[in-house]
């Protein structure tokens, strides 16, 4: 996915940290999880990425 833009990547020894590049992917992202999320309770665990 760096290859194309979505993600960007970092060089650190021998690791590599990658970044989401792309404000679509992010969106895409929470709308998945929101409608993934059970409805009537909070007992799930809350998951959203902010830019």
């Amino acid at each position: 996915m760096w290859q194309v833009g979505i993600l960007s990547r970092r060089s650190e020894g021998t690791c590599a940290y990658y970044r989401v590049e792309s404000l679509m992917i992010l969106e895409l992202f929470n709308r998945v999880c929101d409608g993934l999320r059970p409805t009537g309770g909070d007992h799930y665990l809350a998951t959203r990425l902010e830019w």
